[in-house]
This record gives structure tokens, C-alpha cells and sequence, in this order.
């Protein structure tokens, strides 16, 4: 009779142990797994108020690199806030490149602050467009970026052109031939 006793303590032991460790694995589980938001600080604005925010733009590593490296290419002062007074066709700037199955084009706008770029490119009757939102940097202003996969037009000699559409109207545009491989 005092065996079956102390096996049943031992049961109820067990069984409160248990019990606790799936209540404290629980616990600790819903602790990891609630959805937080993190606070972030109020940006400071000490000597220039413009924040660069990333643009989720879809593109691989390589293809983000070829467009730093041409944002960070271009050397000429332009003016500190774009002027939409002085469009011309030098207002714009197209590169495109091949990288791999897919084409990289980047732009640089010294005339338009705040807008929409569009994108129209065609290799003989076929033809893609894409949009993008223009980009404010301090020295010139950009396109978010396109990447178009070679698939979508085929091999050949590919006319770009990107037209940007500032928020008061003015409206430029320049085109470019990119031979595909």
C-alpha cells in the first residue's frame, strides 16, 4: 500500500513537471513570437534634411552595385534642388546595361525634384514599360531603377527610353539603343 502511494506522488510529481515545463515553454514561446514593432528616433536634421530611404527596387546584389556605381560615377556639380525652369534634353541621363539575363538601366535627372518615371522599351514590334518613382538626391535627382529581363524582349538592338514627369508637369524625356545579347 505504500508503494502504490508513493508511485502515485511520483505520478502526480511527474505530471505537475510536466506540466510546468510545457506552461513555461509556452510562455516563452509566445514571448519570442509576438508581433513588435520596433520604435525608431526621429531622424536629426543638423546640416542636410534629406533622408535616403531604400527603395525596395526587386534588384539582385550585382545589379544594386552597377547602379551605385553609376550614381556614384557621375562628377559634375549640378545644381542643390532641381530647377524644372531649365529642362532641356541634357536633363536626363540614361545607362543601361547587360548583366547576365536581365538589362539595368539607371537614370540621372538634374531638372525634376519629386515625380513618376516612365519606362518604354522596344526590340523591333515588342515592347515593355515599367514605372518608377523619381528619387530626390541633394545634387541630381533619379529613378528608382528598372531591371528588365532579357526574356521579356529578346535578343537585339533594344531603343530605351525614359521619360520623367515632375509634380508641377514638366515633363522630359531621352532615349537610348542597347545591343542584347
Amino acid at each position: 500500500m505504500n508503494i502504490k502511494k508513493k508511485s502515485r506522488k511520483n505520478i502526480v510529481l511527474i505530471g505537475i513537471l510536466v506540466a510546468a515545463i510545457l506552461l513555461g515553454g509556452f510562455v516563452i514561446f509566445a514571448h519570442l513570437n509576438r508581433n513588435t514593432t520596433p520604435v525608431q528616433e526621429a531622424p536629426t536634421t543638423d546640416s542636410d534634411p534629406t533622408i535616403d530611404v531604400p527603395a525596395s527596387t526587386g534588384l539582385t546584389p550585382a545589379e544594386e552595385d552597377t547602379k551605385e556605381q553609376y550614381v556614384d560615377s557621375v562628377t559634375e556639380e549640378a545644381p542643390s534642388v532641381p530647377d524644372s525652369s531649365t529642362a532641356s534634353s541634357a536633363a536626363i541621363n540614361i545607362s543601361a546595361s547587360q548583366k547576365d539575363n536581365s538589362v539595368v538601366i539607371s537614370t540621372q535627372i538634374t531638372t525634376i525634384g519629386d515625380g513618376s518615371c516612365t519606362l518604354s522599351v522596344t526590340n523591333g514590334a515588342a515592347k515593355y514599360t515599367d514605372t518608377a518613382d523619381v528619387i530626390y538626391q541633394p545634387s541630381y535627382s533619379t529613378c528608382a531603377g528598372f531591371t528588365v529581363p532579357v526574356a521579356e524582349l529578346g535578343t537585339g538592338t533594344w531603343t530605351i527610353s525614359v521619360s520623367a514627369k515632375g509634380l508641377e508637369g514638366t515633363t522630359i524625356e531621352k532615349s537610348t539603343n542597347l545591343k542584347v545579347a
